[in-house]
């Protein structure tokens, strides 16, 4: 009788808890005065013209494995070539430098992320969740009645879903920090015909029209 007056108190605590985190993300600094170390994720885009995309291709993709990245998406057609590469995050500039080496550059960015904010709160609710989820394994054993029972493992599985969500983002924040994207696109030079140069030497002309200098 005792387990079954206390399983609706823990049901109320397991959810009470969960809705506190939800409302509040628990981002407040360590204690004792120190300061989180920032987490930042990286993400560059390389534009270039090369006369050899396989030649691009080729040293994309050994430029990431041999630096322990990996290539994800790869699109390869006749007149230009995307990939999507992750490279470890302090070779990120190194990794540029090497690929438009293979090209001319027409355009080069890097964006960074401060992640801290959501590596800590991820944390903050798993730990906040997996004591929950304790916490209704113990009370399971004491469950006084099948309706107990039934009523916990339905909370447990709700908790334990929350905690897998949670563990897969932790992951993927992981290998954002970890590992740098480059966003690849390398296209081939081209070359005007003869109508193209016509088209051109006109603009070229009607430009000098109204500007000289």
């Amino acid at each position: 009788m005792k387990a079954r007056l206390l399983a609706p108190s823990l049901l109320s605590l397991a959810m009470t808890a969960c809705a506190g985190m939800n409302a509040a993300p628990a981002t407040a600094p360590p204690p004792g005065g120190a300061q989180w170390s920032r987490a930042v994720a990286q993400h560059a885009t390389l534009r270039l013209v090369t006369d050899s995309l396989r030649r691009v291709q080729r040293e994309a993709d050994s430029l990431a494995v041999a630096w322990g990245g990996y290539v994800g998406d790869a699109e390869a057609r006749e007149k230009e070539l995307r990939m999507s590469l992750r490279v470890p995050s302090d070779s990120l500039n190194r990794g540029l430098d090497r690929l438009s080496a293979l090209g001319r550059p027409t355009h080069r960015t890097v964006r960074r992320d401060d992640v801290t904010e959501q590596v800590v709160d991820a944390g903050a609710r798993l730990e906040t969740l997996r004591a929950v989820r304790e916490r209704l394994r113990a009370y399971l054993q004491q469950a006084a009645s099948m309706a107990d029972v039934v009523e916990l493992e339905r909370e447990l599985g709700r908790v334990q879903g929350e905690i897998d969500l949670l563990e897969a983002r932790q992951r993927a924040l992981a290998t954002e920090i970890a590992l740098a994207e480059i966003d690849l696109h390398a296209e081939r030079p081209r070359v005007l015909g003869p109508l193209g140069w016509l088209i051109v030497g006109v603009g070229t002309l009607i430009e000098k029209l109204f500007v000289i200098r």
